[in-house]
């Protein structure tokens, strides 16, 4: 009996162990975090969940990151990383070129008011596994005003240790074309898949 109750014991040890250690080594990796603008829509709505890492590691072009405002590091953002460290950048029209090379992406011209549908997987793999979109009808040139000005009118060479970041939603992000190339350090997590979105059509 001394045994068998022995047992017993130990599974229930086990049963409250193995979760809360479970859970602990999630919250040690993981983190969720709120997309606070419309910056990366339509791959990612304002409001939606998304599940980040809390290492940072290697950061490739591609990659959504979560990174502390410049101008305000207590706010957090999400945006894709789309020039590297050393690299030179310019945006013509639609087109990003990278060391003078246009960079393959995925594009989609959008009516401006449309929500479109929500990609629930986010893609850490850049050279055309993501989506950018853009005003249907419009130039991305076109779209700037006198406050963008790295790597628009001409081409910006990007600091060593730092990276350029792009919303999905090119023609309503106030992203590195205002505000230049971000250091890494400032970059505090990388968005692996979105935990909870927003439904377009409902609005919940």
């Amino acid at each position: 009996m001394k045994t068998s109750s022995r047992i017993s014991a130990f599974i229930i040890v086990l049963a409250i162990i193995i979760p809360v250690a479970g859970i602990s080594y999630y919250l040690y990796l993981f983190r969720v975090v709120s997309a606070g603008t419309d910056a990366m829509a339509n791959s990612i709505l304002q409001n939606d969940k998304v599940l980040c890492t809390k290492k940072v590691g290697s950061i490739e072009r591609g990659d959504v990151v979560v990174f502390k405002y410049p101008r305000d590091p207590r706010s957090e953002y999400l945006m894709r990383v789309i020039g590297l460290p050393g690299e030179t950048i310019q945006l013509q029209r639609d087109s990003i070129l990278i060391n003078g090379v246009p960079l393959a992406e995925a594009k989609t011209m959008v009516d401006p008011d449309h929500r479109g549908n929500v990609l629930k997987e986010i893609s850490s793999q850049g050279q055309g596994q993501y989506r950018a979109f853009y005003a249907a009808g419009e130039a991305i040139s076109d779209q700037f005003d006198e406050g963008a000005k790295y790597g628009v009118r001409q081409p910006f060479l990007i600091p060593q240790g730092e990276y350029f970041l792009l919303g999905d939603n090119r023609d309503n992000s106030f992203d590195s074309r205002y505000w230049g190339s971000l250091q890494a350090n400032s970059i505090t997590g990388k968005v692996i898949l979105i935990f909870a979105s927003k439904s377009s059509e409902s609005g919940k």
